[in-house]
């Protein structure tokens, strides 16, 4: 249906105008959104890098490589592939790594890094990029909250109990402090 007349639609586009900058970038994004509600994480993987890649200077390039990195996310969980989450660690470390953009984004970005370290099972990674969340994002309450509870998760898989129940108390100063009840 309509999905599939805006899909081609947009390729035309971006096939046409392959060189013409800021809206051959928004065409490759809305194609690679388009495939993920179709569930085509793999064709949607490919836009986002190639919206990334050809337009990597664009102000919003790192909105395609958040979503790459996303979608990397996706396939790497549910096709148990080490090199896609690692490739989704990679894509969020370069958003990570622009200082030029907002703290939440960031947060978001290194937050995510962690979840792959986790979906690894390499818990003491994982912890390390949540520490670095709720240390130096503690404003960024949505992804400072989400670090705590994935690093408690972290020490329970663990069986660290003693780091657990610190944790706990810090996270507990932390809401009080940041009042993010």
């Amino acid at each position: 249906g309509d999905s599939t007349m805006a899909t081609n639609a947009l390729q035309r586009l971006v096939s046409l105008y392959a060189d013409s900058g800021e809206f051959v970038f928004d065409a490759l994004v809305l194609l690679g959104d388009l495939e993920i509600r179709n569930g085509n994480n793999r064709q949607a993987e490919r836009y986002y890098a190639q919206a990334y890649s050809d337009f990597a200077f664009h102000p919003r390039a790192s909105d395609a490589q958040l979503k790459l990195g996303d979608t990397r996310l996706a396939i790497g969980k549910s096709d148990n592939s080490t090199e896609k989450l690692l490739a989704a660690e990679e894509a969020f470390g370069t958003v990570m790594e622009n200082e030029d953009l907002d703290m939440n984004v960031r947060a978001e970005a290194m937050f995510k890094m962690g979840e792959s370290r986790f979906l690894r099972r390499d818990y003491i990674g994982a912890c390390d990029y949540y520490r670095q969340v709720y240390n130096g994002f503690p404003g960024a309450l949505t992804w400072a909250r989400k670090s705590f509870d994935q690093s408690i998760a972290c020490y329970r898989k663990l069986g660290d109990a003693s780091s657990e129940s610190k944790l706990k108390g810090r996270k507990d100063a932390w809401e009080r402090k940041f009042d993010a009840n």
